[in-house]
This record gives C-alpha cells, structure tokens and sequence, in this order.
C-alpha cells in the first residue's frame, strides 16, 4: 500500500513539474497542455486517465524504469507523439486504440513482440524501434502505414524478413536494419519504396550484396558496411552506384572476391577503392572526377589478383612523383 501511495505521489509531483514548465503556447485553448514531459522521473508505471488529461497530445515517458503496462494508455486516442526509450517494456499492446500516433520511438527497451495495436496505427510518420529485442517480425504488421517515412528496426535480433514485410511502405524515406543478425535480403524487399532515401544494412551477416533496383533511382545514402559479402554481381554493384554526385555508399569491411568484381576492369567511369585501414573514401571524391562511379571495398586479394582501375591506396591518387634529392656536391668543390 505505501509503495502504491509513494508511486501515486511522485507521479503527481512529476505532472505538476512537467506542467509547470509548459509554455503558454503549449496549451490548447480548452485548456488542456499540448505536450506533457515526464522523462527522467524515476516512475516505474504509465499514468492513467486518473492521472493525466486523456486529450494531451505528445507525451515524453522516456529515461525511468517503466517495466510493463497492460490498458493504461488505450484511452489517449488524441495522442500524436509517444515517447518511451530508455524503459524496460517488453511488449506494446497498451498503445491507443483507435491509434492516432504520428510518432513512436519505443527505442532501448526489452521489446520482443509487435504484436497488438501497433499494425492499426496508419496514421505514423515515424517509428523507431532501435535496441530492442526483437527476432521476428509478424506478417503484416506494416502493412498500413502508407504514410510512414522513417523506420528503424537496428540493434535488434533480427535473423530473417518476411516476404513483403515493407509493401506497402510507398512514403518510406529512412530504413535502418543495422546491427541485426540477417543472412539475406530477399529480391522483393525494396518493391515499392521508391522514396526510400537512406538504407542501412550494416552489420549484419549478408553474404551477398542485395539488388537495390527497386529503389535506387531515389537514394542517397546505402550503407551495407561490415558484412561477410564475398559475392556481388554486376547488376547489384551498378544498381547500388547509381545515383547522382552526392550518394553516399558503403560497403567497406567485406570480403569481396577479386573475380567478383573482374568486370569492373571494363568500365573506363568505374574505379574501386580497395581499402586499408589508412584510406577514406570520403578523399577520393577530391581527386577523381566527380562522374566517376566510385565503389569503395576491402577487397580479399589472391595472389596479388588486381585490375587496371583499381586504386591501392590514396597515396597514389594522381599524387605526384616525389622530386629527387639533388646529388650531393662532392668533397672539396666550390
């Protein structure tokens, strides 16, 4: 009972806190605040509608020590903006129902299950799941969220995707699956995203590189650093090129087979970087032309197997020949 009462009393004192930092311009005109901020206060419970005003619309519960909920928040349909990273939740089945939610970052929980509201939420801009626990995802569970642009699935657990687990996504901006546990993309993961502008696969266990044709007319930035790709065919390597000057893509820390990449030597606009651990792809863009299709790798080199266009290090970029010390004068000359 005290605990209860101790509970009751610090959410309390954390509500009128948070409410007394508001500013004017956070309050509706019937008098409800906008946003209500209670990160950082050490609850371990969500508030109710006992608690708070049901009609609020950003709500910030992120840094205390909230381990789980049950309906606490299913009332707070007017709710846009959840924030809970940084608790112990394992689950999300106390999001609003019907949801209204715009955003929901649920980041460095414990979650392994998306099972519940979350798949009716087709109003969310952005959804960030990063650092969680999650080895699976349900079939569907995206599926309407066509207005989605940012998606974070990194840090997690995650050994497969299911077939058509982003259809749908045609909004998609932002997709990061880093730091997961995935042996293989399949063909059909990027059908539709054609907005998508930023993709994430590092650090994963891909073995080979994925064909971006889907979505690579949009993207500017492709990162599948720190795989275990040994293979690449020449309609996936040109397929991650292609972009204007300014894309950034990545796939250093792989080990590349040299006869992967022997076609490259055909290619007068390609050249290939192979990487060490004193080179930066970022320098070639100042010495090459800026047309020039860049591709920067750590390469596993047989028997000193290498191509024409392929550059060993920075250091031999169109640098100039060093200028021979001048003979030394010889002894007794003036």
């Amino acid at each position: 009972m005290y605990s209860s009462c101790a509970f009751v009393l610090a959410l309390c004192v954390a509500i009128a806190a948070s409410l007394n930092s508001e500013q004017s311009n956070d309050i509706e005109d019937d008098g409800v605040p906008r946003e209500i901020n209670l990160s950082s206060r050490n609850l371990t419970a969500l508030p109710t509608v006992h608690d708070i005003n049901p009609l609020v619309k950003v709500l910030n519960m992120s840094m205390n020590r909230i381990v789980n909920a049950t309906d606490e928040l299913r009332s707070f349909t007017r709710l846009e903006v959840l924030i809970l990273r940084f608790n112990n939740f394992t689950h999300l089945r106390f999001l609003p129902e019907p949801c209204g939610l715009r955003r929901l970052d649920a980041s460095r929980n414990n979650i392994s299950s998306l099972e519940g509201p979350l798949a009716s939420c087709s109003l969310l801009e952005s959804l960030n799941l990063t650092a969680n626990n999650l080895k699976s995802l349900p079939d569907g569970v995206f599926s309407n969220m066509n207005r989605l642009k940012v998606l974070y699935l990194a840090g997690n657990g995650l050994t497969n995707l299911p077939q058509g687990v982003f259809r749908g996504l045609r909004n998609l901006e932002r997709l990061r699956l880093n730091g997961n546990r995935l042996r293989e993309v399949r063909r059909d993961l990027f059908h539709g995203l054609h907005e998508l502008r930023y993709l994430d696969f590092s650090l994963n266990n891909l073995t080979s590189l994925p064909l971006l044709e889907d979505c690579c007319k949009s993207l500017q930035g492709a990162y599948f650093k720190n795989n275990s790709i040994a293979d690449a065919s020449e309609a996936a390597v040109r397929a991650f090129l292609r972009g204007n000057s300014s894309t950034d893509r990545d796939m250093t820390g792989n080990p590349l087979r040299p006869e992967a990449l022997r076609w490259t030597a055909r290619d007068p606009d390609l050249r290939l970087l192979v990487h060490d651990d004193f080179c930066h792809c970022g320098l070639l863009h100042h010495v090459l032309s800026r047309a020039t299709l860049i591709l920067c790798v750590r390469v596993r080199c047989g028997a000193g197997a290498a191509f024409p266009n392929w550059v060993a290090a920075v250091k031999a970029l169109d640098a100039p020949a060093p200028t021979p010390a001048a003979p030394a004068a010889p002894a007794g000359a003036s």
